[in-house]
Order: C-alpha cells, then sequence, then structure tokens
C-alpha cells in the first residue's frame, strides 16, 4: 500500500520527516515574543517570495486535477460537490457564527463550523443552534496554540479531550489548527472525517500538497481503522486578503471554474474571525464580508444546478461507498511539491 502519511507530511525526498515539527514547534515558541503586526509584515514579505517561487503550482496545481481511477461522478451528476467550511478560531469569531449562519441560509447555502474547544467561552446554545439549522458541527485542534502535534505524548493526552467533546457536541469530524498534522496520529480521534491537507498551499506552515482535489482515504499504519480526508481546495481567506492582500475574489473564481472544469470538490474554509460584518473599514486583519458574499452570488449565479453543496460529513458518507474507494483514492496522493522546470 502507499505511504500516504509520507506523501503528506514530507517537504521533499531529502527532507527528514521530522524537520517540519521542529521548525513549527520553533515558531510558536518564539511566536508570543514577536508583536502581532510584526508577524503579519514577516509572513506578507515571506508569502510574497514563495507567490513567485511556486506560481507553476498555485492556486492551481496542474497534477491535482486528475481523477481517482474509475471515477463515475458525483450525486446526482452533478459537475462539482461544494463544500463550505468555517474555522471559528476566537472569540469574536464564535460570536459572529449566528450572523454567518444567517448569510448562507439567506443565500440558500450550508456549510460546516469548527469549534476550538478550550480556546474560548463556547456557548451551549449556539452549538445545539448550529445543528438544528441544519449546519454542521466539527472539532478545530484543542487549544489553537500550536502545540497539539508538538509530540506523540502531547497528541495522545489531547486527543481523550478532544473525543470528549465531539461526543458531547455530536461531531464527526476535525480540522487541523494551521494545517499542521500527522495523519497517522489523528487515527487516535473518533472521526469521519477531517480537513487538515490541501491541494496546493505553500503559503501554510506545514506546506506539504495532497496534490488531489479530490477526498481520500487514510488509513491506520498500526490500527484498522480510517477515516474520509477532505483537503481545502481554494485559498483560505486569510492567506488571500490579510497575508496576499488580494482586494477581489478573483482567484477564487479562476480556481473555482478549473476545479468544476475537472469535476472536484471545491471546499473553501473562511473564518468569522475575520470577517468585518459591519459598515466599518476593515482593520489589519479582517476583509469585507462582501467578499464571500460575492463568492457565494457568484457559484449560485455562475453554475446555478452544477453542484452538490455538501457538509463535509455528507461527502465522506459518499466517498466511502464508492465501493473501492479506498484503494482508488489513497494512489492520489503527491509526495512533493514538483520544482519549476
Amino acid at each position: 500500500m502507499l505511504d500516504v502519511q509520507g506523501g503528506i507530511n514530507s517537504l521533499s525526498p531529502h527532507t527528514p520527516r521530522e524537520l517540519p515539527l521542529l521548525l513549527n514547534n520553533f515558531f510558536y515558541n518564539v511566536k508570543p515574543l514577536v508583536p502581532r503586526k510584526a508577524q503579519i509584515f514577516l509572513r506578507r514579505y515571506m508569502s510574497k517570495q514563495k507567490r513567485k517561487r511556486f506560481q507553476h503550482i498555485w492556486p492551481i496545481d496542474p497534477a491535482a486535477g486528475r481523477p481517482p481511477e474509475n471515477w463515475t461522478g458525483w450525486p446526482e451528476n452533478k459537475r462539482f460537490a461544494l463544500v463550505l467550511s468555517h474555522d471559528v478560531d476566537t472569540q469574536r469569531g464564535h460570536d459572529a457564527v449566528p450572523l454567518l449562519m444567517d448569510l448562507e441560509q439567506e443565500l440558500g447555502f450550508k456549510s460546516a463550523y469548527n469549534i476550538v474547544p478550550e480556546r474560548y467561552r463556547v456557548s451551549r446554545e449556539m452549538i445545539e443552534t448550529i445543528k438544528a439549522r441544519g449546519f454542521e458541527l466539527n472539532i478545530h485542534g484543542l487549544k489553537h496554540d500550536g502545540k497539539l502535534f508538538k509530540s506523540r505524548a502531547i497528541f495522545k493526552q489531547r486527543a481523550i479531550r478532544i473525543n470528549e467533546y465531539l461526543e458531547q457536541w455530536g461531531g464527526t469530524g476535525f480540522t487541523a489548527p494551521s494545517m499542521i498534522c500527522n495523519l497517522d496520529w489523528i487515527h487516535d480521534l473518533n472521526i469521519d472525517h477531517s480537513t487538515c491537507t490541501f491541494d496546493t498551499d505553500p503559503f501554510e506552515p506545514q506546506p506539504s500538497p495532497s496534490r488531489t482535489i479530490f477526498p481520500f482515504i487514510v488509513h491506520s499504519e498500526t490500527l484498522d481503522s480510517s477515516y474520509v480526508e477532505l483537503p481545502y481546495t481554494l485559498p483560505q481567506d486569510h492567506a488571500l486578503f490579510i497575508i496576499l492582500q488580494e482586494t477581489d475574489i478573483y482567484i477564487w473564481k479562476q480556481k473555482l471554474k478549473w476545479i468544476a472544469d475537472h469535476g472536484g470538490m471545491a471546499l473553501i474554509n473562511t473564518h468569522p474571525d475575520y470577517m468585518q460584518f459591519d459598515d466599518k473599514k476593515p482593520g489589519n486583519e479582517c476583509y469585507p464580508k462582501a467578499f464571500y458574499i460575492d463568492f457565494l452570488r457568484h457559484v449560485a449565479s455562475e453554475y446555478g444546478g452544477q453542484f452538490w453543496n455538501a457538509l463535509p460529513g455528507e461527502v465522506a458518507n459518499f466517498w466511502r461507498s464508492r465501493g473501492e474507494a479506498e484503494k482508488e483514492a489513497t494512489q492520489m496522493v503527491g509526495d512533493t511539491y514538483p520544482t519549476e522546470n
């Protein structure tokens, strides 16, 4: 069987698997000492260099469009799948969830909200409201402090708490904070699906791509278990509007068209924390909610009737029902970013 874990978590054939974790541990150790504005300035500078270096595979990696073997398409013969997901990182984001749900329901969409259990005050009423209104609730790490994957011992300890929240809140999915992950360790969680990877995103702290715009099955290296990984395939809002300072949704539209043309899964992961819901001028780490509204309206007008707007759990259930999907999907995982010719 192909070593899925090695493919996702390696930066290059010559990079030790432990190096990304070491670099991320160092970053989160010094992060509290660096002012937030300075962090953003440094990330913008580094991302500008990366954007030039990786322009041949971002925002579109041509290799990621290859479908699984024997692929027969999405339910009801839809052209592509659309998955809306929201990581809720802070109290500000938590308190804005009802506003975002109202916005999506008004436009006829449904989505998943990924909550951090032990970073801010989580309202039990909001948890119940998310589920009662037909949205999905998942767990986004435990504390969002960069330490979840610092060591195997830390992860095993925190996995116990994460599983308790999954049971209490009725969640079935997990999303990794900052996309730092070890796919094999995640088998400690009682989940059906996760979003811990991306098809291509060189701007993430652990920039190891799955190189596919389709879901895939992750098997345990030691246990008889598996879960469905749903990589995000549209650039995240914080990277696009805060770090890269884009002033419109052109890249989202461009990437969405490419995904639709290849019949893949358009999974967009945004944050209510960074959306400006009132009429005030957006601050240093905010962007107008109009960007997200424009995206949803663009999907509805340009692709009406052509997409399957599904919750992550629904996509995971569909993927498992595909018979030989596990064998096929693992063959889609790439090892590294390609070098530019």
